[in-house]
Protein backbone atom coordinates (compact mmCIF):
# COMPACT_ATOMS: atom_id res chain seq x y z
CA UNK A 1 0.00 0.00 0.00
CA UNK A 2 1.59 3.51 -1.09
CA UNK A 3 1.86 6.00 1.28
CA UNK A 4 -1.19 8.51 -0.24
CA UNK A 5 -3.35 5.55 -0.20
CA UNK A 6 -3.05 4.79 3.57
CA UNK A 7 -3.29 8.27 4.35
CA UNK A 8 -6.43 9.00 2.43
CA UNK A 9 -7.56 5.71 4.26
CA UNK A 10 -7.05 7.40 7.55
CA UNK A 11 -8.31 10.55 6.49
CA UNK A 12 -11.61 8.58 5.93
CA UNK A 13 -10.93 6.38 9.02
CA UNK A 14 -11.29 9.64 11.11
CA UNK A 15 -14.84 10.70 9.43
CA UNK A 16 -16.17 7.62 10.87
CA UNK A 17 -15.13 7.90 14.13
CA UNK A 18 -18.44 8.18 16.38
CA UNK A 19 -16.79 10.33 19.76
CA UNK A 20 -13.30 9.34 19.85
CA UNK A 21 -12.00 12.77 19.47
CA UNK A 22 -8.66 11.36 20.53
CA UNK A 23 -8.43 8.78 17.41
CA UNK A 24 -9.49 11.35 15.01
CA UNK A 25 -7.15 13.74 15.90
CA UNK A 26 -4.20 11.09 15.49
CA UNK A 27 -5.70 10.37 12.06
CA UNK A 28 -5.21 14.09 11.01
CA UNK A 29 -2.30 14.14 12.41
CA UNK A 30 -1.01 11.43 10.00
CA UNK A 31 -2.75 12.46 7.58
CA UNK A 32 -1.05 16.03 8.08
CA UNK A 33 2.28 14.35 7.88
CA UNK A 34 1.99 12.49 4.67
CA UNK A 35 -0.07 16.36 3.31
CA UNK A 36 3.53 17.30 4.27
CA UNK A 37 5.27 15.44 1.51
CA UNK A 38 3.66 17.83 -1.33
CA UNK A 39 2.43 15.21 -4.16
CA UNK A 40 0.70 17.09 -6.37
CA UNK A 41 -2.54 15.54 -6.79
CA UNK A 42 -3.02 15.00 -3.47
CA UNK A 43 -3.00 18.65 -2.14
CA UNK A 44 -6.55 19.35 -3.58
CA UNK A 45 -7.71 15.57 -2.04
CA UNK A 46 -6.73 16.29 1.64
CA UNK A 47 -7.74 19.95 1.07
CA UNK A 48 -11.52 19.13 1.50
CA UNK A 49 -10.60 16.14 3.56
CA UNK A 50 -9.19 17.97 6.15
CA UNK A 51 -11.69 20.07 5.96
CA UNK A 52 -14.64 17.61 6.46
CA UNK A 53 -12.63 16.29 9.87
CA UNK A 54 -12.55 19.62 11.01
CA UNK A 55 -15.86 20.37 10.73
CA UNK A 56 -16.55 16.91 12.33
CA UNK A 57 -14.58 17.86 14.85
CA UNK A 58 -15.96 21.14 16.03
CA UNK A 59 -13.19 23.33 14.59
CA UNK A 60 -15.10 25.18 12.31
CA UNK A 61 -12.13 27.98 12.10
CA UNK A 62 -9.09 25.37 10.92
CA UNK A 63 -12.33 23.74 8.26
CA UNK A 64 -12.88 26.89 6.90
CA UNK A 65 -8.89 27.65 6.21
CA UNK A 66 -8.68 24.32 4.65
CA UNK A 67 -11.56 25.14 2.04
CA UNK A 68 -9.95 28.62 1.17
CA UNK A 69 -7.26 26.66 0.45
CA UNK A 70 -9.36 23.87 -1.45
CA UNK A 71 -10.70 27.03 -3.37
CA UNK A 72 -7.60 28.90 -3.80
CA UNK A 73 -6.34 25.52 -5.66
CA UNK A 74 -9.49 25.03 -7.78
CA UNK A 75 -10.78 22.03 -6.46
CA UNK A 76 -14.11 20.97 -8.17
CA UNK A 77 -15.63 19.54 -5.49
CA UNK A 78 -16.28 22.91 -3.90
CA UNK A 79 -19.62 22.67 -6.50
CA UNK A 80 -21.42 21.05 -4.05
CA UNK A 81 -20.47 22.95 -0.67
CA UNK A 82 -24.37 24.11 -1.21
CA UNK A 83 -25.78 20.86 -1.00
CA UNK A 84 -23.23 18.49 1.33
CA UNK A 85 -24.87 18.29 4.83
CA UNK A 86 -21.72 17.87 6.20
CA UNK A 87 -20.81 21.24 5.80
CA UNK A 88 -24.12 22.54 7.81
CA UNK A 89 -21.97 23.54 11.19
CA UNK A 90 -20.19 26.05 9.16
CA UNK A 91 -23.68 27.26 6.79
CA UNK A 92 -24.52 30.34 9.84
CA UNK A 93 -20.34 31.56 9.79
CA UNK A 94 -20.43 34.59 7.50
CA UNK A 95 -17.04 33.20 5.85
CA UNK A 96 -18.75 30.30 4.42
CA UNK A 97 -21.43 32.74 3.14
CA UNK A 98 -18.49 34.51 1.55
CA UNK A 99 -17.02 31.20 -0.18
CA UNK A 100 -20.30 29.98 -1.49
CA UNK A 101 -20.35 33.80 -3.39
CA UNK A 102 -16.69 33.35 -4.40
CA UNK A 103 -17.58 30.10 -5.81
CA UNK A 104 -20.59 31.74 -7.78
CA UNK A 105 -23.07 29.35 -5.81
CA UNK A 106 -26.69 30.64 -4.78
CA UNK A 107 -27.11 30.77 -1.06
Amino acid sequence: MSLRASSSGMTYAALAIDGNLAQAHISLAYASFTYDWDWPAATRHFDQAFAIVHVGLGENDQALSWLDKAYEERFNRLAYLRREPVWDPLRSDPRFTDLLRRINLPQ
